[in-house]
């Protein structure tokens, strides 16, 4: 039997194995593996516009420019991965809100080097608020510093996550979780987390001392769980690396008597019952 004899239901099983990359937020798929044949390209295209990456400004011109001639193709659109300045993220963003498309995963960074430029001033709704997000992935650059761009985009992602109607899991960067400046006032990030109606996950790295604004996102009664992380230094072939991993509760455990954000945390039993479920 033919290849194109099969069941369009075995050739959906096969491209997505052909064309899926081994890591979204490392490879894109070779768009040259579906224009064999137009049956390939009918069945192939919603699976490799299903997750992207961007990679470099030109890249996500390019992507910009595709949805913003095709909208068709928004709806295939499931995961976004950037390595770009927010500016470029967010005028992608807007191309997908143009066709009211949403989101099942959205990963970034904020850096100061890579907040650039400004989107035009109009009275649509922040790019980011626009389009529906399920799962939240937010880093920082090495090079974090708190300026007024970069709050602006902070404070963007804050009235986003409080907008997004189906916003289950968040996989924040500890510094955005701290305290704003001037000091003592709560994060906007925290206070839109304790909001969200429909969190259930949060994940965000073990604070080295105490601030109280995983103490204030644990007021959200929708929240199920909040698993705290650390980075762990491993060597390979590559060098030196560093992954991020789950502190394993009895880790946690054996901690709550000297970690200074854990002993703190010991006054706070929801808090507490958030960490420590499994």
């Amino acid at each position: 039997m033919q290849l194109l004899g099969l069941p369009e239901e075995i050739l959906v099983l096969i491209l997505e194995s052909t064309i899926r990359p081994v890591d979204p937020r490392v490879s894109l798929p070779n768009s040259q593996s579906i224009l064999t044949c137009r049956t390939f390209h009918r069945i192939g295209l919603p699976i490799l516009y299903r997750t992207l990456l961007l990679k470099s400004s030109s890249n996500a011109a390019l992507v910009r420019r595709s949805l913003l001639e095709r909208p068709a193709l928004v709806r295939y659109v499931r995961h976004l991965f950037s390595r770009v300045s927010t500016f470029w993220l967010q005028l992608v963003l807007r191309a997908i809100g143009h066709a009211e498309g949403s989101l099942h995963t959205l990963d970034f960074s904020i850096s100061a080097i890579w907040v650039s430029g400004r989107l035009d001033s109009n009275d649509e709704v922040e790019p980011l608020a626009a389009v529906p997000v399920r799962r939240l992935a937010v880093r920082l650059g090495s090079s974090w510093v708190m300026h007024d761009r970069v709050l602006s985009i902070v404070n963007s992602l804050a009235e986003a996550i409080e907008r997004w109607p189906n916003l289950e899991v968040a996989d924040i960067e500890p510094r955005l979780l701290l305290s704003s400046i001037p000091r003592g006032q709560p994060s906007p990030v925290a206070l839109a987390l304790s909001r969200s109606p429909t969190l259930r996950f949060l994940r965000t790295s073990l604070p080295p001392e105490w601030d109280p604004s995983l103490l204030i996102t644990s007021e959200n009664p929708g929240l199920k769980r909040i698993a705290l992380t650390t980075s762990r230094v491993a060597s390979g072939s590559d060098g030196i690396s560093s992954n991020v991993v789950e502190v394993p509760v009895a880790a946690l455990v054996a901690q709550t008597d000297f970690h200074p954000w854990l002993v703190e945390a010991q006054k706070h039993h929801r808090l507490m019952e958030l960490i420590f479920t499994t």
